[in-house]
């Protein structure tokens, strides 16, 4: 996701500068308050663990599987804040995504979710120069060309695709996403010259891969078994790149169950070509009835010459 938000942000600063070369240096200012995830150090997995007293099972164990009933709405949020040190550069980035899920159909093995983009903030630092970006932002009378995020972000939001989920988590299968460059190049009101640079640009990032790996750590842990604490599992996945892809292995292991809710701490490794491997920790809160993660936090670093810190949090509540 981290990629992809990147190559959005420098693909449409390009479509934006074709009409601004002979612009003045402009700003860029909305009235969302800047994405506050973690502080400078390490993330408290405990935070994220629900304090009320243990309510005391005969067997503590319990069949965890994706299982919302159709109907049901949830509202999902995920926020990622990441720390980049390249040659000396450092840029940092923080970002929101929200979505309104909601099962609009189920049988025996899968469940067809509608989903619906909601509001989306982008707040970057590089160079010395801070940007920020969101759905809720309004054109000012400049017509500065770095709005384009804004309005791109804003043009997203409240449009829907679909998607079928199995018990495992498993993303089967995305539908309509196809459809999303065009109407949101419809409603931004792309010029016809820059249409075909915007569409390519737009597409090659956001596809349907790119929607499974965005909700992959959402929804494809889950185990479809009966699990108890200490029980551990592994699930394997890849992130599809241009000329490669990114292994990923991650291990999750049940570190308790309390208020039907399953706290499981997550172990992933990223590993692609021969880089130093990326490695993340999260801890979970996941709603046993349902499969869904109430909340979550997590943390990941790749070493090496290029050092990236990302930190992230997801929560999700029942409408």
């Amino acid at each position: 996701m981290t990629k992809l938000l990147y190559s959005i942000f420098i693909s449409v600063c390009l479509l934006s500068c074709m009409d601004a070369v002979q612009e003045k240096k402009s700003t860029t200012t909305v009235t969302d308050s800047t994405i506050e995830l973690t502080g400078t150090e390490h993330v408290n997995m405990d935070s994220v663990v629900n304090t009320a007293p243990v309510v005391s099972v005969a067997d503590p164990s319990l069949l965890l599987k994706f299982n919302v009933p159709k109907g049901k709405t949830f509202d999902y949020t995920t926020e990622i804040d990441i720390i980049q040190q390249e040659e000396g550069q450092k840029i940092s980035s923080k970002m929101m995504y929200n979505y309104i899920l909601k099962v609009a159909s189920e049988n025996k093995t899968s469940k067809t979710l509608n989903v619906t983009y909601g509001k989306m903030l982008m707040d970057m630092n590089m160079m010395g120069q801070s940007m920020r970006f969101s759905s809720e932002d309004k054109p000012d009378a400049t017509g500065n060309p770095l709005q384009m995020i804004g309005r791109m972000f804003s043009a997203m939001k409240g449009k829907s695709f679909t998607m079928k989920v199995a018990p495992d988590g498993n993303i089967l299968s995305v539908d309509g996403f196809d459809k999303l460059p065009q109407q949101v190049m419809l409603e931004m009101k792309i010029p016809e010259s820059q249409q075909a640079f915007f569409l390519k640009s737009f597409e090659s990032q956001f596809n349907d891969d790119m929607v499974k790996e965005m909700f992959t750590q959402g929804f494809n842990f889950l185990p479809n078994k009966t699990v108890k604490p200490g029980d551990s599992w592994t699930k394997t996945s890849k992130i599809p790149l241009q000329t490669s892809s990114i292994d990923i292995s991650t291990v999750y292991t049940v570190k308790e169950i309390k208020n039907n809710q399953v706290i499981i701490d997550a172990i992933a490794k990223y590993l692609h070509d021969n880089q130093n491997p990326t490695t993340s920790r999260t801890r979970m809160v996941v709603d046993a009835t349902s499969g869904m993660i109430v909340s979550a936090v997590g943390e990941s670093k790749k070493d090496g010459s290029n050092v990236v810190v990302s930190r992230n949090k997801i929560t999700s509540r029942q409408l």
